[in-house]
């Protein structure tokens, strides 16, 4: 078992795997930086989901690989969440 939680997924599901872990955790923080730049929901809300994402990418993808699938999905999916919610206040009504 690798103490890496990205060399964990790539000896597991192999490197396609883990270089789309990667992506993953990469799109989860520049969309959170972008959210912040937009304005899009509570700036402090999503600064600390930044500030959390950058602890468990540092923690538990570079030197843990225990339990490491929550905070990733967990404030990934927020992140969309966010974002998406941004992105269709940001388009006017079509209706």
């Amino acid at each position: 078992m690798a103490h890496n939680a990205l060399l964990d997924v790539g000896a597991e599901l192999g490197l396609v795997a883990m270089c789309l872990l990667g992506l993953y955790l990469l799109l989860a923080f520049f969309r959170l930086t972008a959210t912040i730049q937009r304005g899009y929901g509570d700036e402090g809300f999503v600064r600390t989901l930044r500030i959390s994402l950058t602890i468990a990418i540092v923690e538990r993808a570079m030197f843990l690989s225990e339990q490491y699938f929550l905070p990733f999905w967990l404030i990934g999916g927020l992140a969309a969440a966010i974002w998406a919610d941004g992105q269709r206040r940001r388009q006017p009504d079509r209706g």
